[in-house]
Parts: structure tokens; C-alpha cells; sequence
């Protein structure tokens, strides 16, 4: 689209910056103003559109010339070139927007929503009109798109740099083309040793065991590239291979913006401990102000419905926060014994570091505080905490089936892991397969809750995992080890009795 076409954006800034007078104004004042409103200005029209670099550029000088008090007649010192305001507060930049890269980076959020909701009205229109037998990644659209298309293309420039496939199956990546491999750079195959016909990463899958050729992979790759492919687990239930971001934890593609909401969240907080000193002792500390930010989140507040994730409609979250599904995120300080008719399971691994062998424990709890069953295993490999703990959970359900009971509490000190088990929403993170697999056996149990629990509650399992690091896996049904038996007392004040 043509630069007039924007005009109306660029007059509504002129007219904001006559009533700005920066002679009267702080740095931090003239901060706020361009991040809360020069720089806001344009977001909701970037997100469809792109825009033209002059545009970009002569807004930017705008914004630009109000920073250092530049008019028409008179020009003062720039002090530093406007890159290096553009780079975010922790690399000693103010964190203002590059608006050429902001620009592509709106539109990739659309293209990605493509991604993520394939079979939403949206997605189905533009498919059956740009591309009806391909994949919006790798087709070559047509050369007269609407200007709306223009920004998705646009944004796909940006998305294809960072988009990386988590194997299921394998039939859906191809093993030369496609980014694959979990490792910190390079994640395309580096160079095969011979020719091969093979294309797609199913044919290096065994598909009876569910697991690597290993002879396959030696014959056809160097040694640095098996290694990053044997760190990727292969689902144990047929599962089509997913997309992810890769420069987000959790896989999801966002773009990082403050939001009114967290803003007024602090300022509601600043507002309490203003009152907790007038009116009160004034003792808050840091710590607790943090927590209850932290536990408000967790309570459902940054939350969409499940018929409009699965559409691809509802508000835009800029940060993924995962969704509870069957209850409330809670946060337990001390252990307690479930409600009747409900058991507990605590689950807990221990790490020692990247790509080393860790161990996992599970302690399963009736209403009355008696020991149902107790295990431990050791982890061959952990690549993180994240991956520890995912597996701890996935072996203390796996446990759990067949016992015959129909309703559980599964209860974890890591809080990733707990958001993870409750979120309705596609798992595109590194531990995908693990959830995934947790999820589809916690849906068996008539009800279920996951829970996050604080390190004190878990010593229990916290012991186990940490003698599975050196020991075989083992299940007690009718007698614990002494030390824990110690520690299961000291949790409920009695004693360790079993079925």
C-alpha cells in the first residue's frame, strides 16, 4: 500500500506532538510518552499491514526529534545513535521500537495464528485462496495479493527464521530442509555422508519400537548431528509432528509487549503497599509482592475460553499463560491430605545438570494420610529441570493407572510443569511429548486436579528422586525406606501406615 494511505496515523501523531512542550519535560516523561503513545499508535495497523521503509522511517523521526528536542530551525546533540535506544534496558538501550523490525514483527503474530488454528474460518479462507494444495510455509504465493496477505507474507519472512519442527511422526518434516534439531544453533542437518533417497524423518524412525535407527543414522550423519537427533523422544502414541518458535521456552511465537493489564496490576499493588505503610506496620516485603502477582496470574485472570482458542478468536496474548482446566491454580506452602474420596499423588525429580542422569519419585497418599504406593526411577538423561520434572509427572500417572481410583490430585514444586498438565491450549515446548502423553492418562480419571506445591510440601518424593540418581527403579507397596518413612510422618504427624 501507498505511504497516503497512512497519512491519516501520521497527521493524529503531528497533532499530538503540538500539545507536547518536551522544553517542560523529564526523560522519563518524554520514555513514557513515545512507549505508551507515539510508539502505540501505529500497532493495531502494523498488525495488519505493511508498511513502506520511508513510512517507517519518517515516523521514526518523529519520534526521533521529540527524544532530543529537535525543531525545524534548530537542531541540538544527539548523543548516541538511535540503535542503541532501540536495544532493550538489560543490554543498556531505553527499549524504544526499531519500527521497521516492529513492523514485520505484527504481521508474523497474524501468520502465526495461521499456524496454531489451521482450521479457523480465517485460516480456511486465505488457504483455499493462496494456497489450496500446499503448506503456508513452504508455497510460492502469488505475485498480486490483497495488501492484508501482503503483511502475512511479510511476517512469514520473519517466522521461517525461527520456526522449528517437533518430531511425532516424522512424516510431516523433511530431514535436509526443515529445522529439526533441539540444540542452540544450527538446527538443520549439517551434511549427510552419502546420498540418500530418503527425504522425510519418518524413514529414520523405527515405527514398531518407536525409536531411532541407530544404524541408519551413523550410515547417513556425522557424529554431532546423531547426537542432537537421539535428544529428540519420539512419542510413544501416534502423534503428528508440531511447529514451535524456537526462541520461546514454551514454543509459542509472541511479540513482547507490556500490556495495560500488568501495568494497572502494579500500580494496584504500588497502591496497597502505599496503604500497608500509612495505615498499617509497613512490613511488606518484596517477596510477598511478588507472589501475589505471581499467584494472581496463575488464578485464571490471562485466560480464554476454549471454543475461542480453538477458533483462533479472543483477545491477543503477548505472553502465553497457561489455562487451568478443571480448577483454580492454587500454590500449597505445607503438605495436607486430600479431601475424601480423593488420593494424592506428589511427584519430584532431581537434577544435577544438562545431559546428565537425574532421577524422578512418586508418592501416592489416600484422605487419611496413608502411603498407597511409593516409587522412584532414575533418568537416563536430563537435558533440564523442565524435562526432570515433566518426566517425574508422567511416571507417577503412569503408576496410577489401574489402581481403580476415579479421582486424583497431582501435585509438583515446578510451576511450568503444573501450568503445562492444565492448559487446554496445544504444547509446542521442548517436553511436548511427555505432556501430551500425562494428559491423555490424567483424562482417564473421572475427575482430576493439578496442583503446584511449594519445595517444603514435597520432601517426601523430593528424597526418592534424589536416591533414583543411583539406584534402580523400585515400587514399595507395604514398606517404605526409614528415611522417608521419617519424613512421611513429619508431614501429617502420623504414622506411615499402608493399604
Amino acid at each position: 500500500m501507498k505511504n497516503g494511505s497512512f497519512q491519516p496515523m501520521m497527521s493524529r501523531f503531528g497533532k499530538r506532538l503540538t500539545n507536547w512542550d518536551e522544553r517542560f519535560m523529564s526523560h522519563a516523561a518524554k520514555d513514557t510518552l513515545i512507549k505508551s503513545v507515539a510508539q502505540a499508535l501505529p500497532a493495531h495497523v502494523m498488525g495488519i499491514f505493511k508498511l513502506s521503509n520511508g513510512f517507517c522511517e519518517q515516523y521514526e523521526k518523529l519520534v526521533r526529534d521529540f527524544w532530543w528536542g529537535d525543531d525545524k530551525d534548530r537542531r541540538k546533540v544527539h548523543w548516541t545513535a538511535w540503535d542503541n535506544l532501540t536495544k532493550p534496558r538489560c543490554r543498556g538501550g531505553l527499549g524504544f521500537r526499531d519500527m521497521n523490525l516492529f513492523n514485520q514483527a505484527m504481521p508474523a503474530r497474524m501468520a502465526w495464528r495461521l499456524i496454531q488454528h489451521p482450521n479457523s474460518l480465517f485460516a480456511r479462507v486465505l488457504k483455499a485462496k493462496y494456497f489450496p494444495n500446499g503448506n503456508i510455509l513452504d508455497t510460492v504465493f502469488s505475485t498480486d495479493p490483497s495488501p492484508v496477505w501482503r503483511g502475512v507474507e511479510f511476517g512469514l519472512e520473519l517466522l521461517k527464521e525461527g520456526i522449528i519442527s517437533r518430531i511425532g511422526d516424522g512424516k510431516n518434516t523433511q530431514i535436509l530442509r526443515d529445522q529439526w534439531l533441539p540444540r542452540d544453533s544450527g538446527h538443520k542437518i549439517t551434511a549427510m555422508k552419502k546420498n540418500s533417497r530418503r527425504r522425510w524423518v519418518n524413514q529414520l524412525i523405527d515405527s514398531g519400537t518407536k525409536t531411532w535407527k541407530m544404524d541408519l543414522l551413523h550410515e547417513l550423519f556425522y557424529d554431532h548431528d546423531v547426537q542432537a537427533i537421539l535428544k529428540i523422544e519420539i512419542p510413544q502414541h501416534d502423534q503428528r509432528d508440531r511447529l514451535a518458535w524456537l526462541h520461546e521456552k514454551n514454543g509459542n511465537f509472541s511479540v513482547d509487549v507490556i500490556t495495560c493489564a500488568n501495568i494497572l496490576k502494579l500500580l494496584w499493588r504500588a497502591w496497597h503497599l502505599r496503604n500497608n505503610i500509612i495505615h498499617e506496620d509497613g512490613k511488606e516485603t518484596i517477596e510477598k509482592s511478588v507472589s501475589f502477582l505471581e499467584s494472581y496470574d496463575s488464578e485464571g485472570l490471562h485466560t480464554q475460553s476454549a471454543t475461542e482458542s480453538h477458533k483462533g478468536k479472543g483477545p491477543l496474548t503477548f505472553q502465553e499463560i497457561p489455562i487451568a482446566t478443571r480448577m483454580k491454580t492454587t500454590t500449597i506452602s505445607t503438605w495436607s491430605t486430600p479431601p475424601e474420596g480423593w488420593v494424592k499423588l506428589n511427584t519430584d525429580a532431581s537434577f544435577i545438570g544438562a545431559d546428565k542422569p537425574g532421577g524422578a519419585g512418586a508418592v501416592v497418599r489416600s484422605s487419611d494420610g496413608r502411603v498407597v504406593l511409593a516409587a522412584f526411577s532414575p533418568i537416563t538423561t536430563c537435558h533440564d529441570a523442565e524435562h526432570a520434572e515433566a518426566k517425574a509427572a508422567l511416571l507417577g500417572t503412569k503408576l496410577m493407572q489401574g489402581m481403580g481410583y476415579d479421582n486424583i490430585i497431582l501435585e509438583t514444586d515446578n510451576v511450568t510443569v503444573a501450568f503445562a498438565l492444565r492448559s487446554n491450549d496445544i504444547n509446542r515446548s521442548k517436553q511436548w511429548s511427555i505432556y501430551d502423553e500425562t494428559k491423555m492418562l490424567l483424562k482417564n480419571y473421572q475427575n482430576f486436579k493439578v496442583v503446584h506445591a511449594k519445595r517444603e510440601s514435597n520432601r517426601v518424593v523430593d528424597a526418592l528422586a534424589k536416591a533414583a540418581r543411583s539406584a534402580r527403579s523400585c515400587i514399595w507397596f507395604d514398606q517404605l525406606p526409614d528415611h522417608v518413612t521419617q519424613l512421611v510422618s513429619e508431614d501429617y504427624n502420623v504414622n506411615c501406615l499402608p493399604l
